[in-house]
């Protein structure tokens, strides 16, 4: 290889009469041959026969010039030497403290969208990693970018930024992922193989599924409270609760149980929280208006799993609770006079005295339910 040694080195007293020659090189290593034109340029050749066994080393090698005068002047080259490009055998993974992964396993939690790092990647390879040969690329398989990337320094994979994991499967969730990872290196050779990501599993609120729709009551003019001996005797009605289509609340970790239980609402109306069934209290008449009911569904025990010891964590609650409105008796019986009067009036006989209210359940959500002997649709 022939070297342009005047575009290497210059001289500030003008001197050009280099002499040149390798310093850390091997011993099959030479500078030969240099010439100097009568135009001031200088070149000379760079040869050397490597010899058996030399194969995938470096030598940094020192390029001298040195002036008249004794001063020196020096650069470095690589020389890598290299017989072929061997096949990438596998890919590495260390840990975010340096420790290395033998099993490239590694957990992360669900829901943190911090950008979380799995490790650091490398390949094995017996190319020298100065050369081409031995210098690797990494990339994430184009199905899960949206989810994984290789980081700008070209080597730490990680979750991408604003991206969380889900441990759910009900929810489009895995608490396990074969990351796809590809090395290549620069003389085409490539290699694939998967880095598992376990996700664990968080806590997660329970959410709003579905609108309860509302509930009209009419309660005979004449009931008083004393009359009222059992709970749920002129009010009563079910939640769709746990599998049911319409179940109001959902969590998506599997095997919740979910309590219930009134956050707002009139004096008069109770829960159970186990089943969500609503009641009206024993000793109590409801008053007239509407009432806005709020409720709220919370894990069983402050968080607790079914089969498994309470998880103290933290006992989550979700806001805000949805509505249902009830309208008590005195709208509905000012109506009903009123009809009374215009019937009178017309020369007929539309009065009639309510009926006290039969015991049982109501109709599903969004049905109108009369407490004056019947039951009707809205």
């Amino acid at each position: 290889m022939t070297l342009d040694l005047d575009q290497l080195f210059t001289d500030e007293d003008g001197d050009a009469n280099f002499r040149y020659h390798l310093e850390n090189a091997p011993d099959w290593l030479k500078l030969v041959n240099v010439s100097y034109g009568t135009d001031g340029s200088v070149t000379g050749e760079l040869t050397g026969t490597v010899p058996p066994g030399i194969d995938k080393s470096a030598f940094d090698v020192m390029l001298v010039a040195t002036d008249e005068a004794g001063g020196r002047g020096m650069t470095k080259f690589n020389i890598i030497v290299d017989d072929g490009n061997d096949a990438i055998t596998g890919i590495n993974l260390t840990n975010a403290d340096g420790t290395d992964n033998a099993f490239k396993t590694v957990s992360l939690p669900e829901n943190d969208t911090s950008g979380m790092v799995i490790g650091t990647l490398s390949a094995d390879d017996l190319d020298n990693p100065r050369h081409p040969n031995g210098m690797h690329t990494f990339e994430v398989a184009k199905s899960q970018q949206d989810t994984f990337e290789i980081a700008e320094d070209g080597v730490t994979l990680k979750v991408k930024d604003g991206v969380a994991l889900d441990h759910e499967p009900a929810t489009g969730g895995a608490n396990s992922i074969e990351v796809s990872i590809t090395a290549k290196d620069g003389g085409g050779e490539s290699l694939t193989q998967s880095i598992t990501v376990n996700v664990t599993d968080n806590n997660d609120a329970p959410s709003v599924k579905n609108e309860p729709g509302n509930w009209w009551v009419t309660v005979d003019e004449d009931l008083d409270a004393d009359d009222v001996t059992e709970p749920g005797e002129w009010l009563k009605f079910s939640l769709e609760t746990g599998n049911d289509l319409r179940a109001l609340f959902q969590d998506p970790d599997a095997g919740e149980v979910l309590t219930y239980s009134i956050v707002s609402g009139p004096s008069w109306l109770e829960i159970d929280g186990k089943t969500g069934d609503f009641d009206s209290k024993k000793g109590t008449v409801p008053t007239r208006g509407i009432h806005d009911v709020h409720r709220e569904g919370d894990r069983q025990g402050g968080c607790e799993r079914r089969g498994e010891l309470p998880d103290r964590g933290r006992a989550l609650r979700h806001q805000p609770a949805k509505r249902r409105q009830f309208r008590t008796g005195h709208q509905d019986r000012r109506r009903r006079h009123q009809r009374n009067r215009q019937g009178r009036r017309q020369g007929g006989h539309h009065h009639h005295r309510g009926r006290r209210p039969r015991r049982g359940r109501y109709p599903p959500l969004g049905r109108r339910a009369s407490r004056r002997g019947g039951e009707g649709g809205s």
